[in-house]
């Protein structure tokens, strides 16, 4: 689907774009929660309607995205030097 792809472009590119060193850990909990959300949207669009499956798809998905991109974030700010202002 488009939405995954989507998502798993910008992952990379934001963690690989700035050198930093990504966990596999965390790329596996990528993958596991991008399949569960499948699993769920599948079971959803059986249960319910195609209309909700979508619309759980976009939210999580979404959610999914901000996490890591914030993750990202906070794990390049750990990794910066401090600056030294005292001389």
């Amino acid at each position: 689907r488009r939405d995954t792809t989507c998502f798993f472009m910008a992952f990379c590119a934001l963690s690989g774009a700035k050198g930093m060193d990504i966990k596999m850990k965390n790329v596996i909990i990528a993958a596991a929660s991008m399949v569960g959300i499948i699993v769920v949207r599948m079971i959803l669009s059986i249960a319910f309607s195609e209309q909700v499956a979508e619309v759980f798809t976009r939210i999580s998905v979404s959610f999914l995205f901000f996490y890591f991109v914030l993750l990202a974030a906070k794990t390049r700010n750990k990794t910066k030097k401090p600056v030294d202002c005292i001389r």
